[in-house]
């Protein structure tokens, strides 16, 4: 590993050199101010920051955008707003952590990583942390964490309104309008999508019985709608008080489509998701600034499978969770150091319910030992800090700690037995970031982080998971080191990171397809990310990623590991994107390729590889826009589940208009 970094800042060096010889880095000074607003650069490693403004014109959604940059591979079902789920680095979805404007989106009980499928009337970027996170925003994500931020509120009336329409029955609007008057200033949106996802498609049932035969039919019962809103509310009357008030909406529904086509499928999943949120910020130059953010959620899940169409039984059961969020976090910033403490509360309370069977019914099953509807509760306190010193002009150190306690409480209903689990976890990092006289840094970073497992992992839910009271939380050791350079030309950045994961977390299903949770042994994960952003002419951008990834069994007591590669992880991927802008035109063309991996835990089933091209045309007038795209060119059809069919070419058009 040292000779692979030495030689990284050799090279780096010499291409900054070239990039812009002349251009000196600016020395960054780290301050309250900036550790509040959870700028990326606040910790050492490869972290960066999407301005979503590059994408107010495009159609693609949260997951497309992630999906270009480095070390995110995302996993879809097949077609516009059906289930998605980022992988950073190789880690599962239960390893992230998705926040949106401070207020978790992933429930402590049953965190998936999901992410919205719309939203970007609302938003204003994303910043992406890979491996590590800022303590105040998410202590035990060890595969990464994900921060949606919304536009600001604070700004002069401005609005924009989008109607769009593609492929497959897919169709969407959204708006935006921010309005002040006084010391008060608001932001509401609105977004909306609905998509039939009705592509053709090999039918694989004749495929299967008659190699010879191919046939195609359409996609059936793929469809999906989303409506997602938010409502911010900020006043500024107070010398040294910043109140916030903050309203997120979500509602998805999903139908279920099964490995195969079976017109007469009513199966659906549909999730409705409700978060208030109170934040209130002290300014003091002398004392430093403190903040104390107040969320209430709620979340109502529905499994719908009443004609056993996708073979898990016939099923309508409603989950529905409540939580409550207190968190307080205070910067300081005295001489060449600056420290912030954190302290949080989280509690949550899912219920189960059973819609389909009667009320005698549901109670027999239990009683005889079967699944049972229950009610789990969690409480997570937090308590952490962080201090960053800049020991001269060249160099910044930087340290975190959290220690986390958890209390956790299954209750099944007509008085069976419960059962409760108590633990205690530390997590912490330290790292540095160095800056040379030439436009070149280095920053590296150690961790030692820990991710316990679900009430889901630990006691059961769903009608088909089993609990595993003997889990062992996962524990990870990661080390990133990271050069970057920038200069008028553009900016480059190499990171070579390794993670190790002792006890994993993997669900395994039975032929009944009841999944079981168990501890596996250790996994690796090793990686070089390269970063680039060049302007090669006026107007004329060159942008995008190269990555290699290893994802390794080093540890474990299965005959069926072959190669010890863990499945569903590609080996390289790589993205690029060239822009050109000329008066009011707007053009881009889009690379992505993904390479290696296996779809099975066995290994004896290869991806295949993975090659897309997209292009997007973009005309603006005054205060109108259109845009017309194209996604998928190559009409590549590798899917990132087996055998589950994806959408090929497809093409969409978009109106803007502000005002």
């Amino acid at each position: 590993m040292k000779k692979y970094v030495f030689l990284s800042v050799l090279s780096l060096t010499f291409v900054c050199t070239a990039v812009n010889a002349e251009t000196v880095l600016p020395i960054v000074e780290t301050k309250g101010s900036e550790l509040t607003e959870l700028s990326p650069e606040a910790i050492p490693g490869l972290h960066s920051k999407i301005a979503l403004a590059d994408f107010e014109l495009s159609n693609l959604q949260l997951d497309n955008i992630l999906e270009q940059q480095s070390g995110i591979q995302v996993r879809h079902l097949g077609g516009r707003g059906q289930f998605s789920y980022p992988s950073i680095r190789g880690a599962s979805g239960q390893q992230l952590q998705i926040v949106w404007d401070d207020i978790p989106l992933t429930i402590l009980n049953s965190s998936e990583g999901e992410l919205p499928s719309i939203g970007l009337s609302a938003l204003k970027s994303i910043d992406i942390y890979r491996g590590i996170a800022p303590v105040e925003l998410a202590p035990t994500a060890i595969g990464g964490t994900i921060h949606l931020q919304s536009k600001t509120s604070d700004a002069s009336d401005a609005g924009a309104a989008t109607v769009s329409a593609g492929s497959f029955g897919y169709y969407g609007a959204g708006a935006w309008q921010k309005i002040r008057k006084n010391n008060w200033a608001a932001l509401a949106s609105w977004d909306w999508m609905t998509s039939e996802n009705d592509f053709e498609h090999e039918n694989e049932r004749n495929s299967f019985n008659n190699p010879n035969e191919k046939s195609t039919e359409k996609r059936l019962n793929n469809g999906s709608d989303h409506q997602l809103g938010l409502l911010k509310l900020n006043y500024s009357g107070f010398k040294d008080w910043s109140p916030i008030l903050l309203l997120q909406y979500q509602n998805k529904r999903r139908e279920l489509p099964g490995l195969y086509n079976i017109p007469n499928n009513n199966a659906f999943f549909e999730t409705e998701d409700w978060r208030q949120g109170v934040s209130l910020e002290y300014k003091n130059t002398k004392y430093g600034n403190s903040k104390v953010i107040f969320a209430n959620y709620q979340q109502t899940e529905i499994f719908d499978d009443q004609g056993d169409d996708i073979g898990l039984g016939r099923q309508k059961d409603k989950y529905s969770t409540n939580g409550q969020l207190l968190k307080f976090n205070h910067n300081l910033e005295y001489g060449h150091a600056s420290y912030i403490a954190t302290a949080s509360i989280q509690q949550e309370k899912t219920e189960s319910k059973d819609d389909l069977r009667t009320e005698d019914a549901i109670r027999n099953l239990c009683l005889r030992g079967d699944s049972c509807p229950a009610e789990f509760d969690r409480q997570q306190l937090h308590i952490g800090g962080r201090a960053t010193w800049n020991f001269n002009r060249n160099l910044r150190i930087n340290g975190q700690i959290s220690r986390i306690k958890l209390k956790d409480e299954h209750k099944p209903l007509y008085g069976l037995a419960g059962k409760k689990k108590n633990d205690s976890y530390t997590t912490s990092d330290v790292g540095f970031e160095y800056f040379f006289t030439e436009p070149l840094s280095i920053s590296a970073i150690y961790s030692n982080q820990i991710r316990p497992a679900t009430t889901r992992e630990l006691f059961g839910d769903r009608g088909f998971t089993l609990g595993n009271e003997d889990l062992l939380p996962e524990s990870s050791r990661g080390f990133d080191i990271t050069t970057r350079c920038s200069g008028s030309s553009g900016s480059l950045a190499l990171s070579l990171y390794e993670r190790i994961i002792k006890d994993t977390i993997v669900g395994s299903a039975d032929g009944r397809g009841v999944i079981k949770y168990e501890n596996i042994g250790e996994t690796e994960h090793q990686g070089i990310e390269l970063n680039y952003s060049l302007d090669i002419i006026q107007n004329l951008t060159l942008g995008g990623n190269v990555g290699w990834h290893r994802q390794r069994i080093s540890e474990h007591d299965r005959q069926s590991f072959i190669d010890k590669v863990i499945p569903n992880q590609r080996t390289w991927d790589i993205s690029n994107s060239l822009s050109y802008k000329y008066d009011s035109w707007n053009t881009s063309l889009e690379y992505l390729r993904q390479t290696g991996g296996y779809y099975e835990i066995s290994n004896g089933n290869p991806i295949p590889v993975r090659s897309q091209v997209n292009i997007r045309l973009a005309y603006s007038q005054l205060n109108y826009a259109v845009t017309l795209e194209t996604n998928n060119l190559t009409n590549n059809r590798v899917s990132d589940f087996d055998r589950y069919p994806v959408p090929g070419r497809n093409y969409s058009t978009k109106i803007t208009v502000k005002w």
